[in-house]
């Protein structure tokens, strides 16, 4: 990125080609599902890509299809051609509460949270495309950004198989570890990923791929890489699938009079740091004791006319509104001044129609002694017995919930009569 004066421009390699969303688009989005070695040679210089991209301490926070182009004067008959990364750093530029569905769907559980991407965000995201690849679908899809975000942070995806049968058990468990919403559940790189999917799909690994040797990242890469010539050697990166070392002859000669009083002390040292490290952390934090607040404009006796719109707001506050319901929770923070991010989910009976995002991030600021909260309008289809159901999250907990209870009621038509003079 480089600015002048006011406007704020990116340059970068123009590839003349198809993305890996045009790719998906004319094939596994038709039904038409890649061959297994098309598969894994289109993953494995782009896991190269990315493992290349992770050693120097580069995460690229925003990868999905569009991010990923095919050089044309490459592509062969059962190649799009030579990948290409782009769009490394514009996770710092994009908002989360903005997000096209496009960029949702490729999103990882934290960063749906807010927090910043790792490198095991980007396999996640990786992940998403090999599901894509080979059922046809992204894992989690919704009617809004915030349905998917939503599931990404809470929902399991559809077990591959139950969309494509083709899918064997060893490939539907690779892609799921991928997927898993707990980062240290995921596979250590990109590469280890795709090894695992080969050895799934019955395929070798194309070692000699020129991905794998010397990725091309340099014209797309942030200026500070521009330096960097060291070829990618993915024997280097750790892996669930790396060999444990083993023990020198030196070692095992050694006695055990000389072995363990060593291994000991290393072992209390090594808890020592841990226990110390948690207690300073755990006498850093601080409790806030806040209210999970929401308020319907209903009618005055509770009831709903159906085909009104009425609104409900939703939010968190420091003291409960005398207009608002309220129930009480308790949070650990680092620093009480920094702002939360907090998620509203709407559960809405069948004949409500909901008129805004299911679901919606609330950027609390804890500096506000007032109520903050989001708003989503709402409409009643039909009468009727009628709830709206209010849940309230935090880095994946459930806070707490309120719901309302209301009677849909047709609304009264108005009759005209006209008298004679």
């Amino acid at each position: 990125m480089s600015e002048n004066r006011n406007e704020a421009y990116l340059i970068m390699d123009y590839v003349e080609g198809q993305s890996l969303a045009d790719y998906l688009d004319a094939t596994a989005h038709q039904g038409k599902f890649p061959s297994s070695t098309e598969i894994v040679s289109l993953l494995t210089p782009i896991a190269a890509a990315l493992d290349y991209a992770h050693q120097h301490n580069v995460i690229h926070g925003a990868l999905k299809p569009t991010a990923i182009l095919f050089k044309k004067a490459s592509a062969t008959a059962t190649s799009p051609g030579d990948p290409k990364l782009i769009d490394f750093g514009m996770n710092q530029m994009r908002n989360l509460l903005t997000l096209p569905p496009s960029d949702v769907h490729y999103l990882s559980p934290e960063s749906a949270q807010g927090y910043a991407a790792t490198s095991r965000s980007d396999i996640y995201s990786l992940g998403v495309m090999l599901y894509e690849l080979c059922t046809g679908a992204p894992p989690f899809q919704g009617e809004t950004p915030g349905d998917i975000l939503m599931q990404h942070i809470h929902g399991t995806p559809t077990p591959p198989a139950l969309i494509n049968p083709h899918i064997s058990p060893l490939l539907a468990a690779t892609i799921m570890r991928s997927l898993a919403r707990d980062p240290a559940a995921r596979f250590s790189t990109a590469t280890a990923l795709v090894a695992a999917a080969a050895r799934a799909l019955n395929v070798s690994m194309p070692q000699d791929s020129k991905g794998l040797s010397n990725p091309s990242l340099r014209a797309v890469n942030p200026p500070v890489l521009s330096g960097i010539s060291d070829p990618l050697n993915t024997m280097n990166s750790p892996t669930y699938l790396s060999p444990l070392p083993q023990p020198s002859q030196q070692t095992l000669a050694a006695s055990d009079e000389e072995i363990l009083p060593t291994i000991f002390a290393n072992l209390g040292d090594a808890l020592a740091k841990l226990f110390s490290r948690r207690g300073s952390k755990k006498q850093q934090e601080t409790q806030l004791s806040l209210f999970a607040i929401a308020r319907t404009s209903l009618e005055a006796d509770d009831r709903a006319l159906v085909g009104k719109v009425y609104t409900v707001l939703a939010g968190v506050s420091q003291n409960r509104p005398a207009d608002f319901r309220g129930e009480p929770f308790t949070v650990s923070v680092q620093n009480p001044t920094e702002p939360l991010l907090f998620g509203i989910l709407l559960h809405p009976s069948e004949n409500i129609e909901l008129m805004g995002a299911r679901y919606q991030l609330l950027r609390y600021d804890p500096r506000d002694v007032g109520p903050q909260y989001i708003s989503c309008p709402f409409r009643l289809k039909e009468p009727g017995q009628s709830y709206l159901v209010i849940n309230f999250y935090r880095e994946r907990q459930w806070l707490q919930t309120i719901r309302f209870e209301f009677e849909g009621v047709v609304q009264p038509t108005l009759s005209t009569t006209t008298r004679g003079r």
